[in-house]
Formats: structure tokens, sequence, C-alpha cells
């Protein structure tokens, strides 16, 4: 019984040797399609007076910072109406102005260009110390800078910083006004940008003045903004 088992265990091992190398493993079969692109998310605008009917995309968010209201999501029928906050105690406005010769020279803008590469641009800067740009503020809250940078021909409109204007005779260049915060501190540039020629000289450019609006809401008014958006996409409600 022995000899019959170990004969069928070789003749086995034989019928393996032969079969193995006809085993091949298959071609990779054709590539499936690819899925279709998810939907783009949502973003949160923010501004001084209710939305205009281009800004923004559909399921966009916008936040009015004078009235503390919340519009959206958008739709193809546009902003509807908007929501108020509680806590407006939590918005502070700080408004300031910035003489033409209160511009300092010289600071160095930066900024990531890529992973591990950075490109600078010399700039007139001016410093605005305020006590509420705390660490907290600035890890959970929101701020956002606006300017009048034209306070002659319109000395009502504030732009959103950052900022950038081409030159217009020759496109050669163009005007930059940009910011940092840090704990204490709001410290706005002004720089030239070179396109296809030469920019003026900064050192001896005089900046036009600039009225600032500087708008920090707290981390609970974030908290609630987000609470509110969950609410609204969650369950639809009409604008």
């Amino acid at each position: 019984m022995k000899k019959i088992d170990t004969l069928l265990y070789m003749i086995l091992c034989v019928c393996l040797l032969i079969c193995a190398p006809a085993c091949k493993k298959g071609d990779a079969g054709p590539k499936g399609q690819d899925g279709q692109n998810g939907q783009n998310g949502s973003t949160i605008l923010s501004g001084s007076g209710a939305p205009t009917a281009s800004a923004g995309n559909n399921g966009d968010f916008y936040l009015d910072l004078s009235t503390m209201q919340l519009y959206g999501p958008k739709t193809a029928s546009g902003w509807g109406s908007g929501t108020t906050l509680q806590g407006n105690a939590n918005v502070k406005i700080d408004t300031f102005n910035i003489a033409k010769t209160d511009w300092v020279y010289s600071a160095v803008y930066w900024f990531a260009t890529s992973d591990g590469s950075s490109q600078g641009y010399v700039a007139k800067y001016f410093d605005h110390t305020q006590a509420l740009l705390t660490q907290d503020l600035i890890n959970t809250g929101m701020i956002t800078v606006y300017g009048i940078t034209d306070r002659g021909l319109q000395p009502n409109t504030y732009t959103t910083l950052p900022y950038t204007f081409m030159e217009n005779f020759s496109a050669a260049y163009s005007f930059n006004y940009t910011y940092t915060i840090v704990p204490g501190k709001l410290r706005l540039f002004f720089f030239f940008s070179k396109n296809n020629g030469a920019a003026p000289t900064l050192s001896t450019y005089v900046p036009p003045p600039l009225k600032v609006k500087l708008a920090m809401v707290s981390g609970a008014i974030v908290s609630e903004v987000q609470q509110l958006i969950r609410q609204r996409t969650a369950t639809k409600l009409p604008l």
C-alpha cells in the first residue's frame, strides 16, 4: 500500500512539473473608463454689503460682514434672502488710513512658488498694531482686509485685498497690495511686479493714500456659520 501511495505521489509531482510552465499569468485586461468628475466644493465668500448677482457660483455661500447675514447656497435663481447670525459682539471692525508718506521702504513680501522654493518682492510696507489679532483669532476665526484704492474717483468703494492692477498704458508692470498677519500686527505691502517692461523705481515712488478696513470674526461666529451651512445644505432650506 505504501508503494502505491509513493507511486501516486511521484506521478503527481511529475504532472505538476510538466504543467507548471504552461500556467503563465494572463494579460492585463483593458483599462476601464474614467469615472465622472465630482462636483466642485462650495466656497464661502465675504464682503461688505449684500452679494451681487454675478458673485460666486451655484453652491457657494456669502457672508455680509456689515450685517452678519449669511446668504446661500446660491442657486440658478440667485442668492435669495440672507440669514442673520447671532453674536454680532464677536465681530470687530477696525478702519484706519495710510497717508502716502506713511509707507516705509523696504521689506520683502515672500510667497512659496513650489514645495521648498519661495520668491520675494521688494516692497514698501505699513505696520498697523491691533491687540485683537490674537493667535486664537488667527487659528480659529476669520480675518479679511479691504482697501479703498482710489479715494478720489471712488471714495466709498472697498476692494478686497490682496489686489493687483495692471498699468493701463503699456501693461509693462502691475501694482500690488497685499498683507500678512501675525499676533498683534497687520502688515500691508505695496510693490510692483514686472510684466513685459520696466517698473517705476520703488524706493522713490510715492504710493497713493489708502483707507483700510480690517474685519475680525471670532471663532464662535465661524463655528455658527459652519453649522448653519451644514443645516441649510443638509435640509435644503428654501432661500
